[in-house]
């Protein structure tokens, strides 16, 4: 298996998919896509000469054949990233995708969810704006998600109860 931390996986098929994070060995981020296949116990990398999106600490979830990849950080800029990137996994192809609406600002340490043609992101530690350049320290904390709705192509935000619910 992969030897890296702050990594993403989803499932498709009869296969786990396993993309970016840190690179163990190397010591710095990946953009390989590792794939497992379930019934051939075996792995099989996968890299795109054409991809330079190298990430940690993001989020991925699958959605009818497509993995979509949010945020996360990169030590190479020391930055939180805000990008949202479609892999199909049908055809093995990435592609950035630029949504009309409010999209969320970069971040590390949220949840991330795909419900009925949308893209839930949840929570987690944001940049700053006023000092965007604070890679895995600072920021502050989200009270706010984000719905990207697929089919529209586009973000929008919902604010989040101010109070937490009673256990």
């Amino acid at each position: 298996s992969p030897a890296l931390w702050g990594h993403t996986a989803v499932s498709f098929h009869r296969s786990v998919i396993v993309f970016g994070g840190v690179d163990v060995m190397e010591n710095v981020e990946s953009g390989s896509l590792a794939v497992w296949h379930t019934e051939k116990k075996q792995w099989r990398w996968s890299d795109f000469p054409d991809f330079d999106h190298r990430c940690a600490m993001h989020t991925a979830v699958e959605e009818n054949g497509r993995m979509f990849v949010f945020g996360g950080v990169s030590f190479r800029t020391n930055a939180k990233l805000r990008n949202l990137w479609e892999f199909s996994l049908e055809y093995g192809q990435w592609r950035e995708l630029h949504p009309s609406g409010s999209p969320p600002l970069g971040r590390i340490g949220h949840s991330m969810v795909a419900y009925n043609g949308c893209v839930f992101v949840i929570g987690g530690t944001a940049e700053d704006p006023s000092d965007p350049g604070t890679g895995m320290s600072g920021g502050r904390a989200e009270r706010v998600a984000y719905v990207y709705n697929i089919a529209l192509n586009e973000w929008r935000a919902c604010a989040l109860a101010s109070t937490a619910p009673r256990a």
